[in-house]
């Protein structure tokens, strides 16, 4: 390899050597020595004192060429299959969110791997552009950490909030957060204006808030109502999609036909929640209960024929 074009630090030279190592290098003190510039006894000392207090084990020298690398299997900076597939997901998803967001992805991932560009995975999310509010989530992210009471602007109206979350829905970002009536809400975050985080903090806490998010449908999901159970009937045509991917996480079968239909249950806090996924897949999807939403899928679909 040639010589470099400058000197760099001790720190530069080591994380080269570490990124070179681990995308497979088979390196000598000879190749370090003539090109990086240095001594002979200072290429020995990166490889038997500096460089293994990060590779421990893994870096070993092969005695036929006396050439140092990295043995995969004992190498924690190497990704293993699970990691790397997780790794291509979060890269890749970045890339729908904001192209800002993507490119500083790219620069923390490359100090892992070098194989980014040869990402074998693909996905389509639905994810809103972010940047114009990237100022300000980072700024209401910090509230929420310092538990900052917020003043802003939303409808045209000033609002003192206590902000709990942010959460993304369909593809769209919410802040979640307490009113002073201390009712949990949600503000779609790009109508929120003339942010201004106070001083002052507040000490509310909602311990099931996580769990409330988490099986959240949709946006239409109500903090401050209890759960109540919604069952289904799948028909053999689209089962399989239900089968594959969960509504939400509290989806369970509660009943197998001989066909491959199935029945399911699933709680809700609002029946809007699940209404857009029934009306999408009528006529193969059948309300089992309760009866009061089943009204209000017929009444849509009577208003539906009015127009």
């Amino acid at each position: 390899m040639a010589k470099l074009s400058k000197k760099i630090s001790l720190h530069q030279r080591i994380g080269s050597l570490i990124k070179r190592l681990n995308n497979g290098e088979y390196i000598s003190t000879e190749d370090v020595e003539q090109q990086y510039e240095i001594s002979k006894r200072n290429a020995e000392r990166d490889f038997t004192e500096r460089l293994p207090k990060y590779l421990g084990e893994a870096l070993l020298k092969e005695k036929s060429t006396k050439k140092w690398f990295l043995e995969k299997s004992k190498n924690n900076m190497l990704l293993n299959e699970e990691e790397e597939l997780t790794l291509n997901l979060l890269i890749e998803q970045s890339k729908n969110i904001d192209s800002t967001l993507y490119k500083n992805t790219l620069k923390i991932v490359d100090k892992f791997k070098d194989s980014l560009h040869n990402n074998t995975i693909y996905t389509k999310i639905d994810v809103e552009d972010i940047s114009e509010i990237k100022s300000d989530l980072i700024k209401v992210e910090k509230a929420i950490l310092n538990k900052n009471i917020i003043s802003c602007i939303y409808n045209n109206k000033p609002r003192i909030i206590k902000p709990l979350k942010l959460a993304s829905f369909n593809g769209y970002w919410y802040l979640v957060f307490k009113d002073s009536d201390n009712l949990i809400k949600k503000f779609y975050f790009k109508d929120i204006k003339n942010i201004d985080v106070s001083k002052e903090q507040f000490k509310d806490t909602i311990d099931d808030l996580q769990k409330k998010l988490d099986n959240a449908i949709n946006a239409y999901f109500d903090g401050n109502k209890k759960e109540y159970a919604v069952q289904l009937y799948v028909n053999k045509e689209i089962s399989h999609l239900f089968k594959r991917k969960k509504i939400s996480p509290s989806q369970r079968i509660i009943k197998n036909y001989e066909d491959d239909s199935i029945d399911i249950e699933l709680f809700i806090t609002n029946d809007m929640e699940i209404i857009p996924t029934i009306q999408k897949f009528i006529p193969y999807i059948k309300i089992i209960g309760p009866i009061s939403l089943e009204k209000k899928c017929m009444e849509n679909i009577e208003n539906y024929k009015q127009f």
